[in-house]
């Protein structure tokens, strides 16, 4: 064992009083481990003690010693710093202090330097890697966290909007649309819409809403809604549809939109909930003027498949309570998508409510079709082609 030594210059510390003296300590240090071995059960328990030559392992049962030329060093995966040697007759020493790497011995044997510099690089590699990962999942529920809150409050938002706000703002963006939306003179066409309209209101458990149908000069097969219950019927749409049936379906379909109130979800989404939330309860006219903004979109792009699809199970129910066969809706989207084909140079040419926008038809059938199959009522509906729309 080794003794504290120093290295002093007696003339230089005469003629520089306040230099300090560097002493080398090689008084071995004591690393508390543990011994195992492939024939023993469990483990050993004792110290390690390093010098010149060797690495000794001290126990009140055993003692080992390992040559330092022939000492092999390893990082186990508990994050113990094990040490064995052929020599040694396969027993394996570990130790959990991770200071025993800057051990004076170790740091100044060449081929062990080296080897403790390789463990030291890739034990920092891996702290890096967990600190990587766990921001990354701090991150990661943070985000969880904001999404959740912003998620409740657009829910919070939709909810607690007044109708009367509703319809200010549909017919603020009527009015911006003055242009776009140009209205269509048919007597007949819009006595039938307003009758199935007040068939399938009087059929709604909410009744906050007043709907007005609109047609207008479009071509293309479609109908598109804003919140407070205005809803805009494509001139097209009656190109496509051949029965009462089939304009109720779609009728239904827009008018579940507003009662979900999916519009309005949309545009206090858009527009930032935090943002919205403030003007919610500080200044409602600046609210209504943030939120419709992006309203006009409502009547250009689709909504998310998974609303359409619930949308349509809503207005689904819708027609079975105004006593209609709702398959109306399904066959107007299978008419729709034949039809598709021959609207394909107006699709790109056209700005106003573009057929593709909705998902994929033929999903939307398929769920469609699947409620009439599960359906405990498929007969006893009003015959609108004989009866009239009206109630």
């Amino acid at each position: 064992m080794g003794l504290p030594c120093a290295c002093i210059v007696p003339a230089l510390t005469r003629r520089h009083p306040f230099v300090i003296l560097r002493t080398v300590q090689t008084r071995p240090r004591k690393y508390p481990a543990a011994a195992t071995h492939p024939g023993t059960d469990g483990e050993v328990w004792g110290i390690i003690i390093f010098d010149s030559q060797r690495l000794a392992f001290e126990s009140d049962p055993l003692t080992l010693e390992m040559p330092l030329d022939q000492l092999t060093i390893e990082q186990q995966e508990t994050g113990r710093v094990a040490f064995f040697t052929p020599a040694a007759s396969d027993w394996l020493v570990s130790t959990a202090d991770e200071s025993v790497l800057k051990d004076y011995f170790l740091q100044h044997h060449i081929r062990l330097r080296q080897r403790v510099l390789e463990l030291s690089q890739r034990r920092e590699g891996t702290r890096t890697l967990k600190l990587a990962a766990a921001c990354l999942a701090v991150f990661a529920a943070v985000f969880l966290i904001i999404w959740q809150l912003s998620t409740w409050t657009v829910g919070f938002l939709t909810w607690a909007t007044p109708v009367a706000w509703e319809t200010r703002l549909a017919d603020k963006t009527i009015l911006e649309m003055k242009g776009k939306l140009r209205p269509v003179e048919d007597p007949a066409r819009q006595a039938l819409l307003d009758g199935l309209t007040k068939r399938l209101a009087d059929a709604l458990a909410d009744r906050r809403y007043d709907f007005q149908v609109t047609i207008i000069d479009d071509p293309l097969p479609n109908a598109a809604s804003l919140p407070g219950g205005r809803i805009f019927v494509h001139r097209g749409l009656f190109l496509v549809s051949e029965e009462p049936e089939e304009l109720a379906g779609v009728l239904a379909h827009e008018m579940a939109h507003v009662t979900r109130r999916d519009g309005l979800r949309r545009l206090i989404s858009a527009a930032g909930p935090y943002y919205v939330l403030r003007l919610f309860i500080t200044d409602r006219d600046q609210f209504l003027t943030v939120v419709s903004a992006g309203a006009q979109l409502l009547t250009v792009q689709a909504y998310s498949r998974q609303v359409e699809c619930e949308t349509d199970e809503a207005g689904w129910r819708l027609l079975l309570a105004a006593n209609i066969d709702p398959r109306g809706l399904a066959r107007f989207l299978q008419k729709e998508e034949i039809s598709a084909g021959a609207f394909t140079a107006l699709l790109d040419a056209h700005s106003f409510g573009p057929l593709r926008s909705h998902p994929e038809a033929q999903e939307r059938i398929a769920r469609l079709n699947r409620l009439w199959e599960q359906s405990p009522r498929k007969s006893g509906f009003v015959d609108l082609g004989t009866e009239g729309a009206a109630p």
